[in-house]
């Protein structure tokens, strides 16, 4: 769920805590990401199954590139939103609802218009798949995490990090990708006990600044570098980057 406009309301408010950056750094050592935050913005854009496989995992292969290939990554993570949780069901039936609707007026217009409706249907649907599908549960979300989490531990499995833990928490686990991505980061600090962690955290939704400034509080040894998914056809592309860690608080933990 966003929160519009707490991004431009936090970059005008402590601009200390964000840069540019060509990528995700080396020296992270520990890598998550918001799986659904990439398939979502890359659905629009594929033709076919294949074809949608193939832009998440470049996607997530321009995340995992340099990390891999510093040789030192301990940790990788791919999260996806499972079942809702009870306070959120009504909001995330509303959205599908309103999506339906669409799709059922889409569906009528093409009786009469069928040439218009291949145009307007280009961003909703892939084929006989359709946006709704991007559901936890759906015969298409469970197809993707299966596929997604079989190439990433190939991926693991072939790099220079063979020590790597891979960790995947697919769309039939319950619970929002962010809440188990986080909840899995809280473990970090009893299973590396010494030294700064330094993580990158891919993804763009207002939940994840949200709960890097909470996990700040809770796990100060935790380095948060949160970057959007990045858009492979720009290969000359510079990121923000938010630094949860560089954002300047008082003792008492309230921003100065």
């Amino acid at each position: 769920m966003g929160l519009k406009g707490f991004a431009n309301f936090l970059a005008e408010t402590h601009p200390e805590a964000f840069f540019e950056v060509d990528g995700i750094s080396q020296r992270c050592e520990h890598i998550v990401v918001d799986v659904c935050d990439v398939i979502h913005r890359v659905f629009a854009q594929a033709s076919t199954y294949t074809h949608l496989l193939v832009l998440i995992t470049g996607v997530l292969d321009a995340c995992l590139k340099i990390p891999l290939a510093a040789g030192h990554l301990s940790t990788v993570g791919l999260f996806f939103d499972g079942s809702a949780p009870l306070a959120k069901l009504e909001l995330q039936r509303e959205r599908r609802m309103s999506l339906l609707r669409g799709k059922q007026r889409d569906d009528a217009k093409s009786k009469a218009k069928p040439a218009k409706l291949n145009a307007a249907h280009q961003g909703a649907s892939l084929g006989a798949m359709h946006r709704l599908e991007l559901t936890a549960g759906s015969a298409l979300m469970t197809r993707i995490g299966e596929d997604i989490s079989a190439w990433g531990r190939e991926k693991v499995k072939r790099s220079s990090c063979k020590r790597a833990v891979f960790v995947v928490s697919g769309p039939n686990t319950p619970g929002e990708g962010e809440i188990k991505m986080f909840r899995f980061l809280s473990s970090l600090p009893r299973a590396v006990p010494h030294g700064p962690l330094r993580v990158a955290v891919v993804g763009s939704d207002a939940d994840l600044t949200l709960l890097a400034l909470a996990a700040r509080t809770h796990s100060p040894r935790l380095r948060l570098h949160l970057l959007p998914p990045p858009d492979i056809r720009d290969t000359a592309q510079r990121q923000i980057c938010f630094c949860s860690s560089a954002l300047l608080l008082d003792e008492s933990g309230a921003s100065g």
